[in-house]
């Protein structure tokens, strides 16, 4: 996969609709510990949907939008709203755990709970 010619496509595993969890922590420099604590707590505890999938074609990185609803009224200027009133975050591909169904997410984040995982 590494190393792709420019006319061939990757495969993806995923599509816009499906779940997506975050799995490690962002940084965001310049951003305070507490709030940077507060964001990545409710990213990884929060299941989002896919919205868009940016796939830039002269790297071999993916960007992948995910929606989000009832965000908290302090981390909302993290996130961008679409013409749709969409509040949407943007992930690298390698920092999240993707899953068709929500419920295996829901399944996973039980099991993080209590140290299955």
């Amino acid at each position: 996969m590494k190393y792709l010619k420019t006319f061939e496509q990757k495969e993806l595993d995923y599509e816009v609709g499906h779940y997506v969890l975050l799995t490690e922590d962002i940084s965001i420099l310049g951003l305070k510990k507490n709030i940077l604590d507060k964001l990545n707590q409710y990213l990884k505890t929060t299941i989002g949907k896919i919205y868009h999938i940016r796939d830039h074609y002269n790297s071999n990185e993916i960007q992948i939008e995910v929606s989000y609803n009832n965000i908290p009224d302090d981390l909302k200027l993290f996130f961008y709203e679409t013409g749709y009133g969409e509040m949407v975050f943007i992930f690298k591909e390698n920092q999240i755990q993707i899953s068709p169904s929500k419920i295996d997410l829901k399944l996973y984040l039980k099991a993080k709970k209590y140290n299955i995982i």
